[in-house]
């Protein structure tokens, strides 16, 4: 008897190959090495966003990932920017109750990080980009209540108000709270996901 290495790679594949994802324009993002190039590339994204709306911009890496301001005289904004890629699952492969599960999971959330004013949310789908974006004031009164909102792991050596916190973005057939946060950007085409 022969074995066939090879074919069981391709079952495998072929059982759990993610069809959103293959031959699709941010198909380039989901292979990046490491999370910290998904996370640059978001902020560069995010970056360009700004412009678009007429700020100024620039990228730090103190205490947040990008200032903004509207004008020379205007005060810096920092923004703490977390970027993920979306995972989608088809729940129902019934096409008449079809639905797509959608969730988008960040973490290392730092509330005791007092310098920024904004918490923005990036999430690259296969064929389009959406920006969610929270202020510090929005952050700071509800952040221990919002569904989509989880007691994280504090880091080595950090004491107190040290924790971090996870964000998990959900669309399901029994749970959704993406409408917790302000939806400030999408280039999504009809449904096209």
């Amino acid at each position: 008897m022969s074995i066939n290495f090879n074919k069981i790679v391709e079952q495998y594949l072929s059982k759990d190959r993610d069809d959103f994802w293959s031959s699709s324009i941010n198909q380039a993002f989901k292979t990046l090495p490491t999370p910290q190039a998904k996370g640059s590339v978001g902020v560069k994204f995010y970056k360009q966003y700004l412009e678009s709306k007429g700020y100024e911009a620039r990228i730090i890496s103190n205490q947040g990932d990008i200032e903004w301001r509207e004008d020379s005289k205007s005060p810096w904004n920092k923004d703490e920017v977390k970027t993920a890629t979306t995972e989608l699952k088809r729940i129902n492969k019934n096409k008449l109750n079809e639905m797509i599960k959608e969730k988008i999971w960040v973490n290392q959330v730092r509330p005791a990080q007092k310098e920024w004013q904004g918490l923005v949310i990036i999430g690259i789908y296969p064929n389009h980009e959406k920006i969610w974006r929270m202020t510090r004031d929005e952050w700071d009164s509800n952040f221990e209540t919002l569904d989509s909102v989880q007691r994280g792991m504090k880091h080595t050596g950090q004491l107190g108000k040290g924790n971090l916190e996870q964000v998990t973005l959900v669309k399901n057939s029994n749970r959704n709270n993406f409408h917790e946060w302000p939806l400030i950007y999408s280039s999504q085409k009809r449904g096209v996901l």
